[in-house]
């Protein structure tokens, strides 16, 4: 046998009928079909580079034999575009294909596929997407196999069966369509996989007579045509035509940090071998940290029954940025740790729940997404907001530090201010209320505005709301819509500046300007 070492690009160009023999010897390159003749495989090929056919035909195998005596492709990616006459006859070959990004790209002009039984599959397991692009062919592509982290549907899409291994990860682009005859994506409660929309707006599954699936994590996908149900799934919002199941608790979850990362998704860094799941209550104690500054990364979206850091050593971090975090009862942070996570937390159990930071400053928004009533145990001290889109929240008799405070859905919502202190460090939307469905109880509450940027100003946008004090302690505050007031303070050198044609009721309006520090009042 011979070793190829050529690097560059080969391209079979023949004007007739010939054949490729290459004794499992792998190409390096890039390999291109670029002729009018055909081509047909004798054996196995193998290319570390792209495949392209541009032109001509291939066969995998004896063109007469096809359905019997297939041969096998592993390449880096597969180009079967352009606008020139173009056939692939596939039989039952099985073309791998290794790559991320753009890996595969069908165009439908002048294409003759026949593939009858192959299968293609996709085995990157590097952290970048596979990326599909089919340029609207359908009811063309017979068996898909997902071996890779995350494969993104570009296009419309269609195919006779999809089989995924656990933990992958299936992104339908927004708008877009994923039809196939059935489906098989189940993953494991230590290897969820991951069904998804690539945006916002949703993405349509379309699976003859629906279809089944267990330990998945949905998010944006309308299902059609059929009944589709999720078992010992994770329910990440704007979902349509599913039933899906929460995963059965599995009581306490202790993070041992036994794996060889440092990230939530990892089994092997939990007690139960198991991902959380919604109904479980997480515990960071003193055996979770052995050494110092050790991390906890959230790289998938988390759930939670509860989080509890409970005597936990050494100085951990929790950390991570692009996910959410999803609590049902409880977050309880009772020892000194470092919070720069950044993602979002999301409070969405039914019942009561409660909220303890002993002090700790958190870095991510949190945010109110259930009829449930939380209360804070003590005071909350923050960089970003808090956001109650629906259920109560109690902020007691404590002093809390927050970027902004918004509650603008038209659920019922209850706010208890009471005696709380709570300073607003932010700019623009300050605080921001929906009076419809909106109950706000003020007591003697003190609503203390700081933000010290010059260039930037508050507001406070409601109508028709009553507030107990409000301190104007920054350089700009607007108030809009109509309100009424107990209290407003003036600190020397701020402004207060009030929508025009609106009417602000106010009880008491005292101002601490000096003639060095003037206050400014106007419209």
């Amino acid at each position: 046998l011979i070793s190829n070492a050529f690097l560059g690009q080969i391209t079979f160009a023949s004007g007739s009928s010939s054949f490729i023999k290459s004794e499992g010897i792998p190409f390096q390159g890039q390999i291109n079909f670029d002729g009018i003749g055909s081509w047909e495989l004798k054996d196995n090929f193998n290319t570390l580079g792209k495949l392209k056919i541009i032109k001509g035909s291939l066969a995998t195998g004896d063109a007469a034999q096809l359905l019997s005596g297939s041969f096998n492709v592993t390449c880096l990616g597969l180009f079967i575009n352009g606008v020139k006459p173009r056939t692939l006859k596939a039989g039952t070959s099985i073309f791998t294909i290794t790559g991320a990004d753009t890996a595969f790209i069908f165009s439908p002009v002048n294409l003759f596929l026949y593939e009858e039984l192959a299968t293609f599959k996709f085995t990157n397991i590097g952290v970048d997407t596979v990326r599909y692009f089919s340029s609207g062919v359908t009811d063309t592509i017979t068996n898909l196999n997902i071996a890779s982290s995350t494969i993104l549907f570009e296009d419309e899409s269609a195919f006779k069966n999809i089989v995924s291994v656990p933990g992958s990860g299936i992104v339908i682009k927004e708008k877009k369509t994923l039809s196939t005859n059935s489906l098989s994506i189940d993953g494991t409660c230590s290897l969820v996989s991951v069904l998804s929309s690539s945006s916002s707006d949703t993405a349509l599954l379309k699976v003859v007579g629906g279809a089944t699936i267990n330990y998945n994590s949905i998010k944006g996908i309308n299902a059609v045509s059929g009944s589709y149900v999720a078992n010992n799934s994770f329910d990440n919002g704007a979902n349509k035509g599913w039933v899906i199941n929460e995963i059965a608790s599995n009581g306490y979850v202790y993070w041992t940090a036994n794996g060889a990362n440092d990230n939530w998704s990892n089994p092997d860094n939990w007690s139960t071998n198991c991902i959380p799941g919604p109904n479980d209550t997480v515990v960071f104690n003193s055996a979770s940290f052995t050494t110092n500054n050790q991390i906890v990364n959230l790289d998938i979206d988390g759930y939670a029954y509860a989080v509890r850091w409970e005597g936990t050593t050494n100085n951990p971090e929790f950390s991570g940025s692009d996910y959410s975090l999803r609590l049902k009862n409880e977050l309880t942070i009772d020892v000194p740790i470092v919070s720069s996570f950044s993602g979002n937390i999301l409070l969405t159990g039914l019942g009561n729940g409660t909220i303890k930071t002993s002090g700790v400053v958190q870095n991510s928004e949190l945010s109110f997404e259930n009829s449930c009533d939380w209360i804070f145990l003590d005071g909350y001290n923050s960089n970003e907001g808090i956001e109650i889109n629906e259920g109560s929240l109690d902020f007691g008799a404590f002093s809390h530090s927050i970027n902004h405070l918004l509650s603008t859905s038209t659920s019922s919502r209850v706010i208890n201010l009471n005696s709380a202190v709570i300073e607003l460090k932010g700019t623009e939307n300050t605080i921001e209320f929906e009076s419809t469905g909106l109950t706000l109880n003020t007591t003697s509450s003190t609503l203390n505005l700081t933000n010290t940027n010059n260039s930037l100003f508050s507001r406070l946008i409601s109508n028709a709301v009553s507030y107990d004090t409000i301190v104007v302690a920054n350089l700009s505050t607007h108030i809009y819509g109509s309100n009424t007031f107990k209290c407003i303070k003036l600190n020397a050198g701020s402004e207060l500046l009030l929508e025009g044609g609106e009417v602000q009721n106010i009880d008491s309006l005292i101002s601490f300007g000096t003639c060095a520090n003037m206050v400014r009042l106007g419209t």
